[in-house]
């Protein structure tokens, strides 16, 4: 049922769709119809719960089965601003914290908040998607886990450059200092904006663009009549803390009346509440628990210690110390180090250099205007 958002695309089963409390939209005249087969049952799942949907043959039945799987969203309603939200949704503490990594992104680069639409050109499409699947990779590689959408991905990219087209999709874009730092790819329907996949530059990680993202994209939708902000299925902190909407997704099964569908109909929906009933045991975390213990065993806890940090003098730098590009090349793994130092400084991206000692290879200095930092790696 994520082809509602992905695609606009609807069962032709349904004559009408919309959230609860709203008048729904007619799905015949205003979305893609998805065929169902005559005479079959037929089965969606990762619907979601705040969701109304109408049939269009009175002789269809529709059964609703909750799913093991939590969606996360945002309602605006009475919402004027950004702010508006924040101060609603998180006490004091947690406000400034949000606050605090926007201003920290603006202060430290040059920064860009750039929702792309129907005028994105197919070769900048392509790069920035290639980018974010570059950032997917490396964050979920650094977690050892894989992505939901990675089997989808080569639909993803081939199809959603025409919705972006039709103003049906956008790519959302943080530049900072002209680079693409985050990323989401977002579907449009009926004044839900659903971002389906992001991702970030994990060597920015100090700056929670996670946080930031949403922050922003909440602007955009108050700008541009968006009601919802959709952050889908998974249970990550951030989704938690940012919804005001926490849902169940349902399968859905829609057949005829009679024989012999309610017979067909009745095995399908006990197969999907008996498997529902094993998620909810845990049952299908088996695996990947397994996966996991095999993929960390024999390990030792110092196998990634880091360098040793410390504060210096950016004052009195002498011949013993030369220049590196730490941007790409050879020292670029350096770049998450030198981010950090900017967040905990204050300092700017343009005032920094990087030098490695020529007496002691593998220590490091990061001078930035007013501060230092030594970084001795064994």
């Amino acid at each position: 049922m994520l082809t509602l958002f992905r695609e606009c695309r609807i069962p032709d089963k349904f004559s009408h769709v919309g959230k609860f409390g709203e008048v729904p939209i007619d799905a015949q005249s205003e979305l893609d119809q998805l065929p169902c087969p005559p005479g079959q049952v037929c089965s969606f799942r990762l619907a979601p719960g705040y969701m109304q949907f109408h049939l269009k043959d009175p002789g269809d039945t529709l059964v609703r089965i909750p799913q093991q799987n939590w969606g996360y969203s945002i309602d605006l309603e009475g919402c004027a601003t950004a702010d508006d939200y924040l101060q609603k949704q998180f006490k004091s503490k947690y406000r400034s914290i949000i606050r605090r990594y926007v201003k920290r992104l603006d202060a430290c680069f040059k920064t860009e908040y750039v929702t792309h639409g129907e005028d994105l050109a197919p070769d900048h499409y392509e790069s920035l998607m290639e980018e974010l699947k570059t950032m997917i990779d490396r964050r979920f590689g650094q977690r050892k886990e894989s992505h939901k959408e990675e089997k989808n991905w080569k639909d993803i990219l081939a199809n959603s450059h025409d919705l972006i087209r039709r103003n049906k999709a956008s790519l959302f874009v943080i530049y900072a200092d002209g680079e693409p730092i985050e990323i989401s790819l977002n579907y449009h329907f009926n004044g839900i904006l659903f971002s389906c996949i992001s991702s970030y530059d994990i060597d920015y990680s100090k700056f929670g663009l996670g946080h930031v993202e949403i922050y922003k994209q909440l602007e955009w939708c108050l700008a541009n009549g968006f009601r919802v902000f959709e952050m889908g299925v998974g249970g990550m902190d951030y989704k938690r803390r940012w919804s005001n909407n926490i849902y169940q997704f349902e399968h859905l099964v829609i057949f005829k009346n009679g024989w012999p569908q309610n017979a067909k109909s009745r095995l399908e929906v006990a197969r999907i509440r008996i498997r529902e009933y094993l998620k909810s045991k845990k049952v299908n975390e088996i695996p990947h628990r397994l996966k996991s213990r095999f993929a960390t065993w024999g390990r030792g806890g110092d196998a990634d210690k880091g360098p040793d940090i410390r504060d210096a003098d950016p004052a009195g730098w002498d011949g013993d110390w030369h220049p590196v590009d730490w941007i790409s090349g050879e020292h670029a793994y350096l770049r998450s180090h030198v981010f950090d130092f900017l967040y905990s400084s204050e300092e700017q991206k343009k005032d920094v250099e990087v030098y490695e000692s020529r007496v002691h290879p593998g220590h490091y200095a990061i001078r930035g205007a007013k501060k230092a930092r030594e970084l001795r790696f064994s």
